[in-house]
């Protein structure tokens, strides 16, 4: 079985001819959806990276291949290219048996649209809240409202419509989006590489003491895109500012790229927090990632929108003390004690500084997350994997036997109307 998985990630194709990821849509991601198919198609926007360049980790590889969209960004764009971009879509469905579509998003609805006209089965894949996702603060456009009503009516009809569906979430997602006729399943798509260690806490604890006498300033870290804002990028670097104003002394590193970074740069400038504030673009790779997380005192994450955020289960898998916001399915990993309102910097502010000033409360957090991050770990979550993926395959397997025998399979009734 061949099958299209329809991601909203970008990719870019380097001088070698690779498709790279600048997010963890990499090849060891992708390649966790061959336990139910023999190869693996991503229908993703491509663009070309430039000359000479090699940042971001090759997605493609041994039976994980990409099928491009063109990269348009934003609703202009989209609208513009709306019917080349229908028959790109069109043509990567009619090369593939099933389709999972990961959505919100525009690319999961182009793929959706083109895999019910050719009469494809297909799972849908819930990964976050498009009301959340398109709130005002968290994108920047005037067609936001619109995009936001849109996005929203157009994932609950695919929850409606969809025979399988897979929420990141353990309840949060179900409840907006809840399912009408599928098989459920709820699991979170991230791939823990390396927890932490024995060795690693001894080490983390040490810092904590020597941080909380005063030896070196509070190391406090961020990783997120700055394509949009829904990350609240701004709203992190608003409540170091207040941190600082308290006579705090912090250094925050914020891992992450986009094209709000500079905007974010120029905020930094603004506030006064410059000398403070590392920006430190997208790091790749496992072990980098994890060395960064590993010099951390605090992870912050106050998003104003979430799914079940990858990055978050990835400190807490670290050791990570972390401060969230209760967007989305966040309260579903923190404390309800470790969590703020979203959009709130001054909340976040003194939640940060209340929460360093006790290193056994710190230790507390770390020892929590890391317990809570026993429940992703790949051994648990690969066999809820497999059972998604058996199920896309009975249903291929059953198209399949439909397809010989004459049968037709009806378009939905939205697309017949």
């Amino acid at each position: 079985m061949r099958v299209l998985i329809a991601s909203e990630a970008h990719f870019q194709r380097g001088d070698d001819g690779r498709v790279r990821a600048a997010g963890p849509e990499d090849y060891p991601f992708w390649s966790s959806y061959l336990g139910g198919a023999r190869q693996v198609s991503v229908l993703g926007r491509i663009g070309v990276m430039p000359p000479g360049a090699t940042s971001g980790s090759i997605a493609e590889g041994e039976a994980v291949s990409f099928l491009p969209l063109d990269d348009y960004r934003g609703p202009w764009q989209y609208l513009r290219q709306y019917w080349r971009l229908r028959r790109q879509a069109q043509e990567a469905v009619s090369q593939c048996d099933a389709a999972i579509l990961r959505a919100p998003g525009a690319v999961a609805y182009l793929a959706w649209h083109a895999v019910i006209r050719a009469g494809k089965p297909y799972a849908l894949e819930v990964l976050a809240d498009p009301r959340e996702a398109l709130a005002p603060g968290a994108a920047r456009s005037l067609w936001r409202p619109l995009a936001r009503r849109w996005s929203r009516w157009r994932l609950r009809r695919l929850c409606a419509e969809a025979p399988v569906i897979h929420y990141v979430t353990r309840e949060w997602l179900q409840r907006r989006y809840p399912a009408a006729k599928a098989k459920v399943f709820s699991y979170s798509d991230v791939l823990l590489r390396a927890p932490a260690g024995e060795k690693e806490m001894h080490e983390r604890f040490e810092r904590i003491r020597r941080t909380s006498a005063g030896e070196r300033p509070w190391h406090l870290g961020f990783i997120g895109s700055f394509e949009q804002l829904y990350k609240a990028p701004d709203v992190h670097l608003r409540a170091v500012r207040l941190c600082e104003v308290q006579g705090l002394n912090i250094r925050f590193s914020m891992m992450g790229e986009g094209r709000h970074r500079t905007n974010m740069e120029k905020l930094a400038r603004r506030l006064g927090v410059a000398k403070s504030v590392q920006f430190l673009g997208q790091i790749n790779g496992a072990d980098q990632v994890n060395h960064f997380l590993d010099q951390l005192d605090l992870f912050l994450m106050a998003s104003r929108s979430e799914g079940l955020p990858r990055a978050l289960i990835e400190a807490m898998a670290r050791g990570c003390p972390a401060i969230g916001s209760s967007a989305g399915g966040i309260p579903e990993l923190l404390a309800a004690e470790d969590l703020v309102e979203p959009g709130s910097a001054g909340q976040l502010a003194a939640k940060i500084i209340q929460v360093l000033a006790s290193p056994a409360r710190l230790r507390t957090m770390a020892r929590r997350n890391l317990e809570a991050s026993q429940a992703f770990r790949p051994e648990r979550l690969k066999p809820l994997r497999l059972r998604f993926l058996e199920e896309l395959q009975m249903l291929a397997a059953a198209s399949s036997s439909s397809a010989r025998s004459g049968k037709r399979v009806p378009l939905s009734a939205e697309l017949r109307a």
